[in-house]
């Protein structure tokens, strides 16, 4: 994942939760806490290894390459999500739809309004890929070949293709209802060579660990 996150644009990234391999081994760090020495030892092999995995895939959807960024951007669509985030509730959000939809004169004498609308199209695109980037992780850990490619270390095509599909599950999932999320997963299912795994007891961990994490150093501290 190094080498994916070196190509993130900085840009984005310090408008979106500090998604990089610290983060994820805290969340690591913090089911291991959770359960504790004992419960640990009881863990089935398969379900470390899932645990593991879907700690550092499950927020995958909030590494954006400009490829991506600029096929949301390019949507035919697009101006009528702008008009939906202008109505928002949130002022930045709408202050910044407003901008782009119309923009300034542009004063060829002071060119500050160049930086407002750099501002408010990071702003923008923050909100609308914060909001489906449970779907984008599941994408990209089924069928996103561009982010395979520079995730060199992630060796997907070695894993069971369930395994593959469950990993994508438990990412769509954490932004889903909890309701939602009993209702899809299996309680237990067969594992690697014999052993047992537990879907929903996985997807359970990723969320309390990702709730644990919340106030401890997740957003960048740029106040821009």
């Amino acid at each position: 994942f190094n080498k994916l996150i070196q190509k993130f644009d900085a840009a984005y990234k310090e408008e979106f939760s500090t998604i990089i391999i610290p983060k994820e081994m805290t969340i690591i760090n913090n089911i291991q806490c959770l359960l504790g020495e004992e419960r640990i030892k009881r863990l089935g092999a398969t379900d470390t290894f899932l645990i593991l995995m879907a700690c550092l895939t499950h927020d995958i959807g909030m590494i954006l390459t400009y490829k991506i960024i600029e096929e949301e951007w390019g949507k035919d669509n697009f101006k009528n999500l702008l008009i939906r985030l202008s109505e928002s509730s949130d002022l930045v959000i709408s202050e910044s739809a407003k901008l782009l939809l119309k923009p300034k004169d542009c004063n060829q004498d002071n060119f500050k309004w160049a930086l407002e609308i750099k501002n408010a199209v990071i702003v923008l695109t923050a909100e609308i890929f914060r909001n489906k980037h449970a779907k984008q992780s599941a994408d990209n850990i089924l069928s996103n070949d561009e982010f395979k490619k520079l995730a060199d270390n992630y060796y997907s095509e070695q894993l069971p293709n369930r395994f593959i599909e469950l990993l994508a599950d438990i990412a769509l999932l954490h932004g889903e209802s909890f309701n939602y999320l009993m209702s899809c997963l299996y309680p237990e299912a067969n594992g690697y060579k014999g052993d047992y795994i537990h879907p929903r007891f996985i997807a359970c961990m990723i969320r309390l660990g990702d709730l644990l994490d919340f106030d401890n150093n997740r957003f960048t501290s740029n106040p821009q």
